[in-house]
């Protein structure tokens, strides 16, 4: 409340001024009589009057003041009286009893002298503009430099001339302010004046960069400033000369001219090309020098820049990007990237091929691919295999196959990844039996047709299946025999069944005559496929003589092979088959064969073979063909193939063996085993090399895996965790080596043992003995060594250490802490250290915490290292080369990261934590900044810029934005509404189920999938989520939660709560609408003012408390839906339920059948009975029933 007081009090003084004081006392003088005698003395009174100021002084003495005084002087005393103004004053002359300032004192005299102030002004010189110079004035006092400010009196104004005077590399372009000339300035000075001299520089000119590093097979780009100014056009010359780098070897020699024109102040550059060499040598330098300026300009202290050669490995490495992959066994196909890394001079090739583990090609759980990839000179984009996966209807588990990279091309080397292991996660589906084809065909000749039935999908229940044949133009009992009857599988088993068609043959000419095959009454839970029925053609033939004697010219004869089976082994390399033409030799006729996979696989065991055989009129006897057996010492079961005649014409039939079984007898073994039980190493090493041995049959490619196991020690504190799978080709002998990184540290620990394993030997191998090894670290003495150019032993630092620049790390070295700065070439390890602007680390292992500068991210560059397990990065680059470990991909990837390639990036990895997030939570959660993306050399814009360059905003002329130093939402104004999502989560998806362009869900959900391969995942949001909390404080209600699928959710008590969820967009509304939560017919809203003061509406509806629980269920009933506004349609079987969702949530038993839906009685009174939704995760939801 304001008080105001009651009154005011008002004083007034009445001023005495010297007036009125002399004449009062003159008036008491004159009334009151005094009697008294002559003075021999009178008195002399000084004063002084005007704005000026001044001393009185008087001969002879007894005057001295400078405002009033009094002496007493004899009679007949002649005073003289001196006036001295002040500096800033003058003396205006004598009033009173004084002449000319000479008085007699022959009675009480008063004499006042008068002073005024003389004018007195200020000069003031300032300097502007980027040149240099100096100023300096007549009469002096102006030295500007250093003196720039002058006072000047007199009542007449003093003339000052001003003369600029610019130095080397500058201009005088003239005066402004209270001077206005372009040369030396005459300045009245009748007031204060503020003179202001521009003096112009042509700039300097300057590398922006004392030095550089560049690889080899590149090329240098190197900028040149101009800075201090832009006044003129200026040039500079620059070339190239060597130092341990040799020109047109090592460089292209360049040499030339650079020119700015008037006000040009843009950055030059100059372009050098780096030459590549098969040599290993080391760092290498030229430089590069600026000289000879002109049009005014200066020279810059960094007109010399020395560039570092970095020598690059010339051999190029390929890798997978990832070492495992997992695939549903319903998605059908997987695909595997291949990158390539190092050197892209020269054109490369390496092949591929599948193989075995617990998922085999043999039995069908995927199809064995091999091939070459190829990649031409200057290519070095990732490549895919792909690999078809088989849906079968078997609960197995997870089953793992391998796709192993071999024979790259010399000159080339295989990367760390040279194997990828590919889990396929098993996804049995719903029973189903049906034709293994719609249409089966039958020669007349023919004695009867086998008909295959097969089941897939699940198979842990015993099924049957009613068959029976149905009349067509085909009759029962002239063309065939009626056949019905019942097929039956156990549980588990998923094999093919069969059942017979008799034929009958006749000696009339019908033509084609069809009967249908029908599947009926599934039991056991099974289902009738796709192919319920099928069409079975009877083709006109005579076939052959079927009695003895018979004319054989008068039929077309029966084809068949020779025998109903075949034997081989691998080694035999060939099997030849022999059909034959027995019974009649009317007319030319043919046959089709083909071989088909039983246990044997095509292209694994066997080549496949198909083609035609022919026979002229009159022509009997056999035709050839053959099948090649393929040799893959793989140690296995015996194999079958198939080989089956079809299609015959001209009439002929095909005989009982229209189809013969190849038997592959298996003739391979190999072992393989450890060279040792026992391996040794120190603390002061930086790894331990274990040997493997093929011993036994040379032939055929063999694989084992190997592991490393904590006993003792432990991984990533003693070792680096080890793992990884070692291949012999075909009549390779040699060991192999595995290396395990050994961690130094600085702790006391005693010997510590760690176990290496052998395991899963493939091919034809078995594991020998032994196959297991125990390694020893023993501690070594303590041996830090101060450092030097050359690292060769344990090196610790600490932040308060000067930063090792330039520094060779050996095999045998390792650096723990500090800083590093420029070229470090290292072939040890490095951890635990902080990398200054322009720092590389080429090759290597990296561990511990690597970081660099969170100001210039993208300057601190790791390249062709091997980033161990447990390793954390922070603010550095992921270059080309450069090896991950899985645990890193999983947890070791910090803010800041950043990749030089796209075909580094981890797919299916949340790229948030890379890119940072928005300054301030959103209800718990926060954005994902956009504005950059996690490549180092992105695109302006970085991933929102990829965003709306997307047509359906480009082409709509839309633009969305973020404020990422506030709360990070993605925002677009259209009209009064204004739409904002919050990003949630950005992953590199190479393979997207999603098109290019926008999706938007049901419920709101957006999903950008950008040209870039970014797929970006937001949810509406609450755009003013401070006030939506503060209004639910006024309702005595908890504050919101926005949880990861992008719902609100408001605890009310233990069990509780509300859920619901943002509309995408909040309306403008007028400025009397109420702020806060108001409720009305069409649900909850919030108003609030945004940043610019205009107040708007959003409505916040009620969401499902498990969606993901609706959508799973979506999956198999497309009509379920769940909607932005809370508005829920769910089918179950055959029946709909529809209506609105309830804000509310409670507990309730848990569901064990996935979501129920329950009628209830009307909850809301509107005479409309509504459901409640149980959801797996034991709540539940009422759901309104929408009155129509």
């Amino acid at each position: 409340m304001i008080y105001k007081p009651l009154f005011n009090t008002v004083i007034q003084s009445l001023e005495l001024t010297p007036r009125f004081v002399s004449t009062l006392f003159l008036a008491l003088f004159l009334v009151v009589p005094v009697t008294h005698a002559a003075p021999t003395t009178y008195t002399l009174l000084v004063k002084t009057v005007g704005d000026g100021t001044g001393n009185v002084m008087s001969q002879p003495a007894g005057i001295s003041c400078g405002d009033q005084c009094t002496a007493d002087y004899e009679s007949g005393t002649t005073v003289l009286l001196a006036a001295t103004p002040a500096d800033d004053s003058s003396f205006l002359g004598w009033e009173g009893d004084c002449n000319n300032g000479q008085v007699v004192m022959d009675d009480h005299k008063s004499c006042t002298a008068a002073f005024t102030l003389v004018p007195i002004y200020t000069l003031d010189v300032s300097k502007n503009g980027p040149g240099s110079g100096t100023v300096s004035s007549i009469p002096a006092g102006i030295d500007c430099g250093s003196d720039c400010k002058e006072s000047y009196k007199g009542y007449t104004p003093i003339i000052v001339t001003l003369t600029p005077t610019a130095e080397v590399g500058s201009s005088f372009k003239g005066w402004t302010g209270d001077c206005s000339s372009e040369g030396a300035e005459q300045v009245s000075m009748d007031q204060n004046r503020h003179c202001i001299a521009t003096f112009e520089s042509a700039g300097v000119l300057q590398f922006a960069s004392e030095t550089l590093v560049v690889n080899e097979e590149a090329e240098a780009t190197l900028t040149v400033s101009r800075v201090g100014g832009t006044s003129g056009g200026v040039l500079i010359d620059y070339t190239t000369t060597d130092g341990t780098a040799n020109a047109d070897i090592d460089y292209k020699v360049s040499s030339g001219t650079l020119t700015w024109l008037d006000g040009d102040s843009e950055d030059k550059t100059i372009t050098v090309t780096i030459l590549p060499d098969k040599l290993t040598e080391e760092h290498e330098t030229f430089n590069l020098t600026l000289s000879n300026p002109r049009g005014g300009a200066l020279l810059g202290e960094s007109h010399q820049l020395e560039l570092t050669i970095v020598d690059v490995p010339w051999v190029s490495s390929v890798q997978f990007a990832m070492p495992q992959y997992s695939v549903n066994e319903n998605q059908h196909e997987v695909s595997l990237l291949v990158t390539r890394a190092g050197s892209d001079t020269w054109p490369l090739t390496v092949d591929y091929e599948t193989a075995d583990w617990t998922a085999t090609a043999a039995e069908s759980d995927y199809t064995q691919v091999s091939g070459t990839l190829t990649w031409e000179s200057g290519d070095r984009s990732p490549q895919f295999i792909s690999v078809s996966v088989r849906e079968d209807s078997f609960e197995e588990g997870t089953e793992i196959f391998y796709v192993n990279l071999i024979n790259i091309s010399s000159d080339a080397q295989f990367g760390a990844n040279r194997q990828a292991t590919v889990k396929i996660v098993d996804t049995p589906t719903a029973s189903r039996v049906e034709f293994s084809s719609s249409e089966y065909s039958v020669n007349e000749g023919s004695v009867e047709i086998t008909i295959p039935i097969q089941r897939f999908g699940n198979s842990t229940e015993a099924v049957s299946v009613n068959y029976a044949t149905v009349n067509s133009s085909a009759k029962a009992g002239e063309d065939y025999t009626a056949t019905q009857g019942t097929l039956s599988w156990a549980a588990g088993d998923v094999e093919s069944k069969y059942f017979t068609v008799p034929i009958l043959s006749d000696n009339q000419e019908e033509g084609e005559e069809t009967l249908t095959l029908m599947l009926t009454n599934p039991t056991g839970g099974t289902s009738l496929g796709t192919t319920a029925t099928a069409i079975l053609k009877i083709l006109e033939s005579t076939g052959g003589s079927t009695s003895p004697g018979d004319n054989d010219n008068a039929y077309p004869g029966i084809l068949q092979f020779t025998e109903p089976s075949y034997d081989a082994a691998e080694r035999d390399g060939r099997m030849t088959i022999a059909v034959t033409r027995i019974n009649g030799s009317r007319g030319a006729v043919a046959v089709t064969y083909a071989t088909e996979d039983d246990s044997a696989i095509a292209g694994q065991d066997y080549q496949n073979s198909q083609g035609e055989l022919r026979w002229e009129n009159g022509e009997t006897g056999e035709k050839r063909f053959s099948v090649g057996i393929l040799d893959d010492t793989l140690r296995e079961e015996t194999k079958h193939l198939k080989i089956i005649l079809s299609t015959p014409s001209g009439g002929a039939a095909l005989g009982e063996n229209a189809q013969a079984v190849i038997t592959i007898q298996d003739d391979d073994t190999t072992i393989l085993l450890l060279s040792s039980e026992t391996y040794e190493t120190s603390t002061s090493t930086t790894e331990v090399t274990i040997t493997v041995t093929r011993n036994g049959s040379s032939l055929g490619q063999v694989s084992v895996n190997y592991a490393t196991s904590d006993d003792t020690a432990t991984a990533g504190e003693d070792y680096t965790t080890t793992t990884g799978k070692l291949i012999w080709l075909s009549g390779e002998r040699s060991d192999k080596m595995v290396t395990i990184p050994i961690v130094f540290d600085s702790t006391i620990e005693g010997d510590e043992t760690l176990q290496f394993s052998l395991a899963n030997a493939s091919g034809n191998a078995i594991l020998g003995t032994p196959s297991e090894a125990v390694v020893t670290i023993t501690e070594s003495e303590q041996n830090n060594c101060e450092a030097a150019q050359v690292i060769d032993c344990h090196l610790i630092n600490d932040d308060e250490t000067s930063p090792l620049q330039d520094i060779d790390i050996t095999l045998n070295g390792t650096v723990t802490g500090g800083k590093l700065h420029g070229a470090i070439q290292n072939s040890g390890l490095v951890q635990n250290v902080t990398l200054l602007p322009n720092t590389q680390i080429i090759g290597g292992r990296v561990g511990g915490h690597i970081s660099g500068d969170p100001e210039q991210p993208a300057t601190a560059m790791l390249r062709n290292v091997n980033i161990v397990e447990g390793t954390t990065l922070t603010d550095v680059v992921i270059g080309i080369g450069s090896v991950i470990d899985s645990s890193v991909i999983n947890d070791g990837l910090g803010e800041g990261v950043r990749f030089e390639d796209n075909s580094l990036i981890p797919q299916q990895v949340d790229l948030g934590e890379l890119l940072g997030k928005a300054a301030t939570e959103v209800l718990g959660q926060k954005a994902v900044k956009l504005t950059d993306d996690v490549l180092s050399n992105s695109a302006n814009g970085g991933i929102l810029g990829a965003i709306n360059s997307l047509p359906q905003l480009e082409d709509s002329g839309l633009v969305l934005t973020q404020d990422i130093e506030g709360l990070g939402l993605l925002t677009l104004d259209i009209e009064d509404m204004r739409y904002a999502i919050l990003p949630m989560q950005v992953k590199y998806k190479v393979e997207n189920s999603l098109p290019l362009g926008m999706t938007v869900d049901n419920d709101g959900q957006l999903t950008f999938v950008t040209h870039t391969v970014r797929e970006v995942t937001t949810h509406p949001v609450v755009q003013a989520p401070a006030e939506f909390n503060e209004a639910l404080h006024s309702l005595s209600l908890n504050e919101a939660e926005m949880l990861d699928n992008g719902n609100l959710k408001i605890p009310v008590d233990e069990g509780t709560y509300f859920i619901a969820r943002a509309n995408l967009y909040a309306t403008q509304v007028p400025t009397e609408t109420p702020l806060g939560i108001t409720v009305t017919a069409t649900g909850v809203s919030l108003v609030f003012e945004d940043s610019d003061g205009i107040r708007r509406q959003q409505f916040i509806y009620p969401a499902a408390a498990d969606p993901e629980a609706v959508h799973l269920l979506s999956a198999n009933n497309p009509e379920t839906r769940l909607n932005n506004d809370g508005q829920v349609l769910i089918q179950i079987d055959d029946r709909q339920y529809q209506g609105q969702l309830d804000y509310l949530v409670t507990s309730s038993e848990q569901s064990t059948v996935g979501v129920q839906v329950q009628d209830i009685a009307d909850v809301n009174g509107d005479s409309c009975d509504d459901y409640r939704i149980d959801y797996p995760n034991g709540e539940s939801q009422v759901i309104f029933c929408l009155l129509r």
